[in-house]
């Protein structure tokens, strides 16, 4: 018995070893591992925030805003205050003459678009009123037209409460303008007409301030009334070849893309970075107290700001080669930031609702892809209009309508005019009867058809379903 009783305590020995290591591992192992990850995500976002400040240093050196002192800065620099008060009179002018003709004012728009000489139009008695009443507000604009500087006005940076009340202003203006083209078209006044065209190219361009997204837009929106007018102009027998030459000078300024682009972006990293406390929360601007608002009572953690800087740059590289080639770029990157999501920007310190995460990049991250779009429709829309108005000298010069767009090198046209891209050329028709063409273009947001991105009939053919054929299609009389 005793031999037995011996026998057993090693055995019991060892179990009992066993319960107790486990018991240990138990105990211990949770919070090694929890000290481990811990430590990992300090040093993360240690790591983290000596990027970030190498980051906002090497904007600083490069010149780039960081926030509301910068784009001050950078501003009042760019602008010039000249033509301000010029400026703001003809704004508050331009008020004064829409409050006078009130709803009639919000309707004209809507009332048949561009109507030639001679073709009754029910809204021109208040078309020509209203252009009456802004006789001395056009010849004020001409006046301040031979500068080509970008005016100044009060602007108050403050991150995303930014309120841009001046830009909204110079749409004013350009509703005034739009009154006056409608109405010297309509009343066969060519040289009333050329001047409205060249004076809303003028008003863009002293508006279009490197504020961000939202003037980029408003500038975009600018050109493109401008060039749909003349390209509905067309529609019917009016220019002479001395309007179709100003016409062609109006139109053959390629927009930088490129600088524009870049611009844009830097504008939307400050006013984030403004937003959001980044940049100036460690004095690297300027000693002045914090600005922006708080997302969350400890704000935007190291690694999530370092992702929103290094996204960003990633967007402002995109820029360079042709417009197809940008919203490409784009694509990708959109398409990668959504696949990554909120994980791969995980950050193990966080303090769940008193840290902003991801999910807030997504809040401040504008819809690049969107607005890509609408540059490379800005470009492809200038070369579009343009072949327009080259088709419309050719028939003037030739006595007829070219075969192909091949042949408008005969009155000065590159080959780069008439191509979407490298490859793909807008279509081109004669119509049975000869006495019109037909000039169709692209949305890029619609799907390709038969693997092309030009259909190789009109819009109004090929997709009857397709809506507004305006900003697609042309038919040149």
């Amino acid at each position: 018995m005793s031999s037995i009783i011996h026998q057993a305590q090693p055995s019991d020995s060892r179990g009992t070893r066993t319960r107790e290591i486990s018991y240990l591992i138990l105990v211990l192992v949770p919070p090694t591992v929890l000290t481990a990850l811990l430590t990992f995500g300090i040093l993360g976002e240690w790591f983290a925030e000596r990027q970030v400040q190498q980051r906002v240093a090497a904007l600083l050196r490069d010149g780039e805003p960081i926030g509301n002192a910068s784009m001050t800065a950078s501003f009042d620099q760019s602008t010039t205050k000249a033509t301000s008060h010029g400026w703001k009179e003809i704004i508050a002018a331009a008020d004064g003459v829409g409050a006078k003709f009130g709803e009639v004012d919000l309707h004209l728009d809507d009332v048949d678009g561009v109507v030639p000489p001679g073709e009754e139009w029910i809204a021109a008695p208040f078309v020509n009123a209203y252009a009456s009443e802004s006789t001395v507000i056009v010849d004020a604009i001409e006046r301040l037209a031979d500068s080509d500087d970008k005016v100044w006005m009060p602007l108050l940076f403050d991150g995303y409460q930014t309120r841009l009340p001046e830009i909204q202003d110079a749409r004013t203006v350009t509703r005034l303008l739009i009154r006056e083209f409608r109405d010297a078209y309509h009343v066969d006044d060519h040289r009333r007409a050329i001047r409205a065209l060249k004076l809303l190219q003028r008003t863009a361009q002293a508006f279009d301030w490197d504020s961000g997204l939202i003037v980029e837009l408003v500038h975009v929106a600018i050109q493109s009334v401008q060039r749909g007018m003349i390209r509905e102009s067309l529609r019917h027998d009016f220019w002479t070849a001395d309007d179709l030459s100003e016409l062609r000078e109006i139109l053959s300024k390629k927009d930088d893309l490129d600088n524009d682009w870049r611009k844009m972006v830097s504008a939307e990293r400050a006013t984030i970075l403004a937003f959001l406390r980044i940049a100036e929360s460690g004095n690297l601007e300027s000693g002045s107290e914090l600005d922006g608002a708080v997302v969350a009572p400890f704000g935007l953690s190291p690694v999530h700001q370092f992702y929103l800087l290094d996204t960003y740059a990633k967007y402002q590289n995109a820029a360079g080669g042709d417009e197809f080639e940008v919203s490409l770029r784009l694509e990708r990157l959109s398409d990668a930031h959504q696949k990554r999501g909120a994980d791969s920007t995980l950050s193990l310190t966080s303090i769940p609702f008193a840290n902003a995460g991801a999910h807030a990049l997504n809040y401040v991250m504008p819809a690049w892809q969107a607005v890509a779009y609408a540059l490379v429709r800005r470009e492809t829309e200038r070369r579009w209009v343009l072949t327009a108005v080259a088709i419309k000298q050719f028939k003037l010069q030739e006595q007829r309508w070219p075969e192909n767009l091949k042949e408008l090198t005969l009155v000065g046209l590159s080959p780069a005019d008439w191509h979407v891209t490298p490859t793909e050329t807008f279509g081109y028709r004669i119509e049975q009867d000869n006495q019109s063409v037909k000039l169709w273009s692209i949305d890029i947001a619609k799907q390709q058809l038969d693997g092309q991105l030009i259909p190789r009939t009109p819009y109004s053919e090929s997709q009857p379903e397709y809506g507004s054929l305006d900003s697609v299609e042309v038919q040149i009389r």
